[in-house]
């Protein structure tokens, strides 16, 4: 598959200090963006596009067939590293140290 002839879809850089990253999309390929990673999700199901994605995320769909997988080889693991203060420990920050792993492990 040639992803240049397909829309890409991607989650919008959200940095305010930081240059903006573009992973995955090829300069001249189109882009639909969307607010979050479920908003990608469900533009892949409505068929607006091509996108990598968590492989937990849509495993179930793929298994299902509303989702296939149409470049397995360029499959890849990251590992995510967080850290934070122990001496400030607030609501934001306990919500995403349970919500986080969540989206990786499709729970």
């Amino acid at each position: 598959m040639t992803r240049v002839k397909y829309r890409g879809i991607a989650v919008a850089d959200t940095a305010r200090e930081r240059p903006v990253l573009t992973v995955q999309l090829l300069d001249k390929q189109p882009r639909l963006t969307v607010s979050t990673i479920e908003d990608k999700r469900q533009a892949l199901l409505a068929g607006l596009g091509v996108a990598t994605m968590p492989y937990p995320m849509v495993e179930k769909d793929i298994a299902e067939g509303r989702l296939r997988v149409v470049s397995p080889e360029s499959t890849s693991e990251i590992d995510i590293i967080m850290a934070w203060r122990r001496d400030s420990m607030g609501e934001a920050k306990s919500w995403c140290l349970r919500e986080i792993p969540k989206l990786f492990n499709g729970k």
